[in-house]
């Protein structure tokens, strides 16, 4: 190894985006996804990052599709929408230029997991708002059927015949 130091940091900046950063945030954010969405067909999928002594997040199944659609889905919009902007902040707000596709790949690690939780908070609270407009529903039901017991038959004196006495489908 050379005395130059740039060596340390150029395996300091690809550990944290590529090896590390990224593979976390693919599988968190399959974490999230899965539990809003289920998507059949996906068994036997493994995928993990193990830090010895340290850490080990792992993602099975539906959760490493997920992890990896959201992460190549928000690293396309990154790069295509804003690629040389994102390297910019990076470079001016933070002081470190590790690159403009590591750039890339650092905010869309950080934009995956961010756009699977919202998106998992929007499903939820779409399941509560249905959940409640169900039960409002039901009772609802529950109170036009109790209406109708009390009411009786159709044909009640009251109400008078269901179906009209001539047969032909006019009144009394």
């Amino acid at each position: 190894m050379s005395s130059d130091p740039s060596w340390m940091e150029d395996a300091f900046r690809f550990f944290f985006s590529y090896v590390v950063l990224a593979p976390v945030a693919v599988i968190i954010a399959g974490k999230l996804a899965a539990q809003g969405l289920r998507l059949s067909g996906q068994n036997g999928q493994l995928f993990q990052v193990k830090i010895p002594a340290v850490v080990t997040i792992r993602a099975s199944n539906q959760e490493v599709t997920f992890g990896f659609t959201f992460y190549l889905i928000c690293l396309l919009v990154a790069g295509l929408g804003a690629g040389r902007t994102i390297h910019q902040l990076f470079v001016e707000r933070f002081g470190v230029d590790p690159g403009q596709f590591t750039s890339l790949c650092v905010f869309s690690s950080l934009m995956a997991i961010t756009s699977s939780a919202l998106m998992l908070a929007v499903i939820r609270l779409s399941n509560r708002v249905r959940s409640r407009s169900e039960r409002a529903l039901k009772e609802k039901y529950r109170k036009v059927l109790e209406e109708l017991k009390r009411r009786g038959p159709l044909d009640h004196p009251a109400v008078g015949p269901a179906v009209p006495k001539d047969g032909k489908g006019e009144g009394k």
